[in-house]
């Protein structure tokens, strides 16, 4: 089961609740996993780039250029990119405290089929 629908799932509840339940330290191994790829995006983010805040576009750039795989599996759980980017958002704002960032804004932008979109904007804590 990859890694986002788990987070989806755990964190929500869906039909595959039951199933996860069943399957509780797989679940927390995935959840740890994109937990720790989330913090090493953030530092690059922060660190590498130099950047005082960050969009969950450039979020997802850089998680898809470190984390490719991870990415994938979790477009091939959800055939729909919009979908997976809202739950990878979704995460984000849910674990904003444990990612030591802070929701800013929704600002317009364009997504990654360049239509018109919103998008969050997080800054350090």
């Amino acid at each position: 089961m990859p890694f986002l629908i788990v987070i989806d799932y755990c964190s929500v509840g869906g039909p595959e609740q039951n199933s996860c339940a069943r399957h509780v330290s797989g679940c927390l191994k995935m959840v740890t996993t994109f937990q720790q790829e989330a913090e090493q995006v953030i530092k690059t983010l922060f660190e590498d780039f130099g950047l005082e805040e960050f969009s969950a576009h450039q979020f997802l750039k850089t998680y898809i250029m470190g984390y490719t795989n991870s990415y994938l599996l979790g477009l091939a759980e959800y055939h729909d990119v919009q979908q997976l980017h809202a739950v990878i958002g979704k995460y984000l704002s849910n674990h904003a405290d444990d990612l030591n960032i802070r929701y800013i804004e929704d600002r317009a932008s364009k997504n990654i089929f360049g239509n018109p979109d919103q998008i969050s904007v997080w800054r350090k804590k």
